[in-house]
């Protein structure tokens, strides 16, 4: 491939991703930068990805851009975030699947927000989400942190009593 080639396929790749995030320029910039600092050449040989610790890596460098401050290395709710972001199952995040994530959590709309925390919470991808599921959920953001969860440490008969209330008022079928 020509030098002529790669500037065609980065500029492609480039407004692509412009086009699927609604990132202004500089967003995508430091987005690209930021994965590029922390991703691993592909052990497939295809790019570069992210594995679990790039993931928290790059969700700790997104924090001085204005992304939640959260400990992402002691937080349970990485591994929802890993699964969720690795939107074709490969077991590793690349450049597009980190990018176009970030832009929905940060530029996406309520509905793509609310999508996202509920993939993140539907561990087993039935498209609905059961009192374990629920409750498993509450307990990591709990143990995120009080700034987090909003609330103190919380036993677990509380957060079973949580799930409760939250399935007598949500659950209408």
């Amino acid at each position: 491939m020509g030098i002529d080639e790669e500037v065609k396929a980065h500029r492609k790749m480039m407004d692509d991703l412009k086009r699927a995030t609604n990132f202004n320029s500089i967003e995508l910039d430091t987005c690209i930068k930021i994965f590029e600092e922390v991703a691993k050449p592909d052990p497939v040989g295809t790019g570069k990805v992210l594995d679990r610790q790039g993931l928290i890596d790059g969700l700790t460098r997104l924090e001085q851009h204005g992304l939640a401050q959260v400990d992402w290395s002691q937080s349970p709710l990485v591994d929802a975030f890993f699964s969720t972001l690795d939107a074709n199952k490969g077991g590793t995040i690349d450049m597009r699947e980190f990018t176009v994530g970030i832009a929905m959590l940060t530029k996406g709309t309520l509905d793509d927000k609310i999508r996202f925390a509920f993939n993140c919470i539907d561990i087993n991808n039935s498209g609905s989400l059961d009192r374990s599921e629920l409750g498993d959920f509450l307990r990591c953001l709990i143990q995120a942190g009080p700034a987090v969860a909003g609330s103190s440490l919380v036993s677990t008969e509380q957060v079973q009593q949580m799930v409760t209330q939250a399935f007598a008022v949500m659950d209408v079928n």
